[in-house]
């Protein structure tokens, strides 16, 4: 099963350390999860016997002040390499986490992306779902979320003619945050 992708095109995150965050993924019992890259999650308190990590949790639409999964993938050598859609953050995995900004532009793949209809649209707005960690597609937004993008355009990512893959990708820019 492939995996989402995230680019962090143009983030204010990629020059400002402040908006970096390290945290670990969990359900509200405390249990370890794997999640996407481009998934978004709320901040809880400091793991336990931690000075940096946070409790990574499910959003809330309209309260939570979210960060945006960006872990990034190591490679150990040229044997091991496959596809960013192969990555995956593993239950119990550090994860580094991006706080976006307004006006800041990034690129999605439709795996962290919860569509109105078979897939998004370019000029839908995505939101920050109430509970999941999938980003949400309105037709448009209203004002309860807590982070809103419009969609601005779609790119064919390892567009190969003789079979490889083709992974679209979707350029989205904030809009609130």
């Amino acid at each position: 099963m492939a995996n989402a992708i995230f680019v962090a095109e143009n983030m204010a995150s990629t020059k400002v350390p402040s908006l970096l965050k390290t945290g670990r993924y969990q359900d509200g019992a405390g249990n370890d999860l794997p999640i996407n890259n481009g998934c978004v999650v709320a901040l809880g308190g400091l793991m336990p016997n931690e000075k940096e990590t946070y409790l990574a949790l499910d959003p809330n639409a309209n309260t939570d002040e979210v960060y945006i999964v960006d872990t990034p993938e190591v490679i150990y050598s040229e044997e091991t390499i496959s596809g960013l859609n192969d990555y995956t953050n593993v239950a119990g995995q550090l994860i580094r986490l991006r706080k976006p900004q307004v006006g800041d532009s990034f690129a999605v793949s439709a795996r962290a992306i919860t569509p109105l209809g078979a897939a998004p649209v370019v000029g839908n707005t995505i939101v920050t779902p109430n509970g999941g960690s999938a980003l949400w597609v309105e037709a448009a937004a209203g004002n309860a979320e807590s982070v809103q993008c419009i969609i601005e355009d779609s790119y064919v990512l390892g567009n190969d003619p003789l079979g490889g893959r083709a992974i679209t990708m979707y350029t989205c820019r904030v809009v609130v945050a």
